[in-house]
């Protein structure tokens, strides 16, 4: 693996060469990628509400809508009238809109001269005062027109554009707007307000705001990680080299975003940022090696080797957490995170592989430049670790040995308090899922949008549709229920405006008995119904009921822009419809904004199984690692302990569980993870030189600490800076993930030591490389019953010592607490005689000596040496403790063992008391 990091360092040339051509090719291809921030986004590509939204669509009609808002305190005058009707011809003409909902074109249904009139209330604009007053009166007392078309009080109005959902992929959302921007623009001066909203106007803000927050994000956060690198590594290439290589990975990702055809919206916009901040970190951690390195002396070949073979691990085991925390967020139905995680995916692999072959490359010729200056290294002792020279570093690692190691009971019970409450207060959590609600409060745009929906009706179309038999809502049960759930509809708080089949019926027949309010319903007869629709145009309803009159389509609008609750008020109506309060019928009830909504249940799922996912990947990877079960439990606690604090405080401050949110646990679980896997990976080798849990936990926070708290200190800033994001999931999404930071240096710092300082780790590769001889499990009682790999671990978590030839091993007269296993080469066992030492017995591989020592600390009665060069499995009884930490099952067999080798010894004993090997 070592290799591979040093691979980019010995063949820099090479590298560069192919970095630099990668990079211009990708760059070429990036041009064509496309950008999405529509409304499909938010919503499954296939799912059962999607089919009926599609089929209610093109039975009635498009409810993609941009509308145009006019307001004026004297609206009701020719000239501003005529401009309008202008400007209704002009929209109706675009080839991409299928109707158009004004004064200008739906049908005031009327009473006048002994004739019903159906004509639109304007389609002749009078000359008059009077006649315009007049009209404007007409329309305020409308039903099917105030709100709808026209304010209370006359002097604003709304002219609905439904756009033509096929009307194709040339043209854009942006195009639409710009086209109505510059037709606007010809009327700006003739009314107060004159702007419009809707899906094409939001959309392109959004593209705007998004162009926008690229333009400063990254150049803010470059800023932030430079100055943050430079403070700490005190070099000013090791500061600017992570810039440089998230350059180079951007342009790699957008490249192949484009192969792929994976657009940019509204979420993976961000990622040159993360591509920045959290690439940086790995970077941080071989930079800082490769310093350290440097300051013990030899040239920058030497140091990155051994940079490489020590770090090697660690970086390939955080860059594939890292990678997998990304793309656990594919795993969902979702466009908008399916999009986010394979883009993140691919820009976090891009990054990985820049970090081991290209920086190792750039240090070839920047190196020199990142050697520690003499005062860096002042106050630094010999044998200390790496680190030492930094005091303020040393203080902390004192402090968590001195008051923290020691005290693991009031760790845990911290851990508790603070993570009861917050699985609590996590309960409170909403969820979100409207495009609006992207936007702050003080948006421009929102604030349209909110002045429409107070003026006349909210953005927010629903479709309630009803189904029976052929010419069913002819007849009056049928119509008179449509009518009655209207007005149930109508009464709800949160509906603007609703419009029916039932409205337009009882309007005819109201007016029809000259006016009386009285008749402003459904006639009690169904021949009656069939007379009224004599006097009216089958197109004056084609939006509210089928031409068989088999369906019924009721058309409500609100201004609810947040998801739970427009979710809560479509979950009302049908508990009323489903509980049979309007009779038995078959019914749909949907809407864009409804399929938007109900998309939250796909956000909860993708959260819990992203989170799930990578805490099953991140225990599987370090149970694997350091082979126990154990040390993945504990270091997945530790990590999770963050996240939890994280949820309850959502639940505090009422932030949502959104598209931004929602990415929140995994990727952070994956990035927080790294710095307890350097942290694990240099213990179990600080373990392997100190053989003591204390001395090889304080090495390893000194030599950790230092690129822990920059790279920390790098993502915190980093992710901070999205807080200044124009898109509230986005924000959210910045604050919480630096603040997970924050507590994830905490878990690293205080959690993790106290969970693992009493744990001998050994990794995978310890016991891959381990030559254990066949001879030693066939001869020695003590590992009977054990494999091969049982065996090396019980080795490996055990401490081995290793004696030069000549050297004594045990020295008679000496009080003992520990037994020996020869693992490797040959002692020799002496008695004094007088003057003289006379040996009595050798032992070789898999005998076992000083076994009583275990439960009796006795006088050893015999000196024993080394005659070859020798390595003895050392136990006393704290490392048995440990090793029953470790693994319980073998400890458990190995205690039986050992249980029958000292019976076997103490009979021998009974025997033969004179034997000077068992003590």
């Amino acid at each position: 693996m070592w290799r591979l990091v040093y691979f980019g360092y010995a063949k820099s040339p090479f590298v560069i060469g192919l970095t630099l051509l990668l990079t211009f090719l990708l760059a070429w291809k990036g041009t064509e990628v496309r950008i999405d921030v529509s409304t499909d986004a938010l919503t499954a590509k296939e799912s059962p509400l999607r089919d009926t939204y599609e089929r209610v669509r093109e039975n009635f009609g498009s409810d993609q809508i941009a509308s145009i808002y006019a307001s004026d305190p004297n609206l009701f005058t020719y000239d501003r009238l005529s401009k309008l009707q202008e400007l209704n011809r002009f929209l109706q003409g675009l080839p991409y809109v299928e109707s158009v909902g004004s004064l200008f074109t739906l049908p005031d249904i009327r009473h006048l001269d002994g004739v019903l009139e159906t004509s639109p209330l304007l389609r002749r604009i009078p000359a008059t005062e009077e006649e315009l007053q007049l009209k404007k009166q007409q329309a305020i007392e409308n039903p099917l027109l105030r709100r709808n078309v026209v304010s209370e009080d006359g002097n604003s109005t709304l002219l609905t554009v439904y756009l033509s959902p096929d009307r194709g992929e040339s043209l854009s959302e942006r195009d639409i707007y710009e086209q109505f921007e510059s037709i606007l623009a010809r009327y700006q001066n003739d009314f107060t307000e004159l702007y419009q909203v809707g899906g094409p106007a939001l959309q392109t803000w959004m593209m705007d705001l998004l162009k926008s927050d690229q333009l400063y994000l990254m150049p803010l956060a470059a800023a932030v990680l430079v100055i943050l690198l430079i403070f700490n590594l005190r070099s000013l290439a090791g500061g600017l080299l992570p810039v440089v290589n998230a350059f180079v990975a951007t342009v790699w990702t957008v490249g192949i975003m484009a192969l792929l055809n994976v657009p940019i919206n509204l979420l993976n916009y961000i990622l040159p940022v993360l591509i920045l901040v959290i690439g940086a970190t790995e970077d941080v951690h071989l930079l800082h090696e490769f310093r350290e390195h440097l300051r013990e002396g030899g040239d920058g070949s030497s140091a990155m080797r051994r940079t490489a073979s020590n770090i090697s691990l660690a970086i390939f085991l955080t860059g594939l957490t890292t990678i997998l925390g990304f793309a656990a967020t594919s795993l969902t139905e979702l466009p908008i995170l399916r999009d986010f995680g394979i883009a993140a995916m691919v820009a976090m692999a891009n990054r990985f592989a820049i970090t081991i072959f290209l920086l190792p490359a750039w240090l070839r010729y920047l190196g020199p430049t990142m050697a520690p200056h003499e005062r860096d290294g002042e106050g630094e002792e010999a044998g200390e670790g790496q680190g030492k020279g930094n005091p303020f570093t040393s203080q902390i690692t004192e402090g968590i040995m001195t008051h923290v190691l020691p005290r693991p009971h009031l760790v845990f019970i911290a851990l508790v308090v603070f993570a009861m409450p917050a699985v609590f207060l996590a309960s409170n959590i909403s969820l979100s899922n409207d495009l609006l609600s992207f936007l702050r409060k003080s948006s421009p745009i929102v604030t349209r949008v909110n002045t429409v929906a107070e003026r006349l009706a909210g953005n927010k179309v629903l479709y309630l549709t009803l189904y029976g038999n052929e010419e069913d809502f002819l007849t009056h049960p049928s119509l008179a229920m449509v009518a009655a759930l209207t007005s149930y509809l109508r009464a709800l708080p949160e509906v603007d405006t609703v419009a029916s089949f039932s409205d337009i019926v009882a309007r005819i027949h109201e007016q029809l008995n000259e006016g009386d309010p009285a008749y402003n319903r459904i006639p009690e007869r169904s021949s009656a119904i069939r007379q009224l629709l004599l006097f009216s145009h089958p197109k004056d309803f084609s939006a509210y009921i089928s031409p068989d009159y088999a369906t019924a389509n009721i058309v409500v609008r609100c201004n609810i822009n947040d998801s739970t609750e427009l979710n809560a008020f479509v979950a009302s109506i049908r508990e009323r419809l489903d509980a049979g309060r309007f009779g038995a019928t078959l019914y749909d009830l949907t809407g864009s904004s409804v399929l938007v909504a109900a998309a939250v249940d796909a956000i909860t799922r993708t959260q819990i199984l992203s989170l799930g996912s990578m805490a099953i990947i991140l225990f599987i990877i370090v149970s694997i690692l350091f082979v126990s079960f154990r040390c993945g439990l504990l270091t997945l606690i530790s990590n999770l302990f963050p996240i939890t604090i994280i949820f309850g405080l959502m639940g505090a401050t009422g932030i949502p569980l959104n598209i931004g949110t929602c990415m929140v646990a995994a990727i952070t679980l994956g990035i927080a993870i790294d710095d307890t896997l350097h942290l694990l990976v240099r213990y179990s080798r600080e373990l392997k030189i100190h053989k003591d849990e204390k001395k090889g936990l304080r090495s390893s926070l000194l030599a950790e600490m230092p690129p822990i708290l920059a790279t920390s200190m790098a993502l915190a800033g980093g992710f901070a800076v999205l807080s200044f994001s124009s898109f509230e999931p986005v924000r959210q999404f910045g604050l919480l993930s630096a603040a997970v930071i924050v507590l994830a240096i905490t878990a690293d710092l205080i959690i993790t030591p106290v969970l693992i300082g009493s744990v001998r780790l050994v990794t995978l590769w310890d016991l891959i490389g381990f030559n254990l001889r066949r001879a030693l499990l066939e001869k020695s009682d003590f590992f009977r019953g054990f494999t091969s790999w049982q065996a090396k671990k019980i080795i490996l978590a055990s401490d081995i010592e290793e004696y030069k030839s000549g050297t004594r091993v045990i020295r008679r007269g000496d009080i003992g607490d520990k037994m020996y296993v020869v693992i490797a080469g040959e002692l020799e066992v002496f008695l004094p005689r007088g003057e003289e030492r006379i040996s009595i017995s050798k032992m070789r591989l898999g005998d076992i000596f000083g076994e009583i020592a275990l439960v009796s600390k006795v006088r050893r009665t015999a000196d024993i040496d080394a005659i070859t060069d020798t390595r003895l499995l050392a136990l006393d009884t704290q490392s048995l403790r440990r090793l029953q930490r470790f693994s319980p099952f073998l400890a458990s067999h190995l205690f039986y063992n050992i249980s029958q080798i000292l019976g076997k010894r103490l009979a021998e004993r009974n025997r033969d008391t004179s034997s000077p090997l068992r003590k």
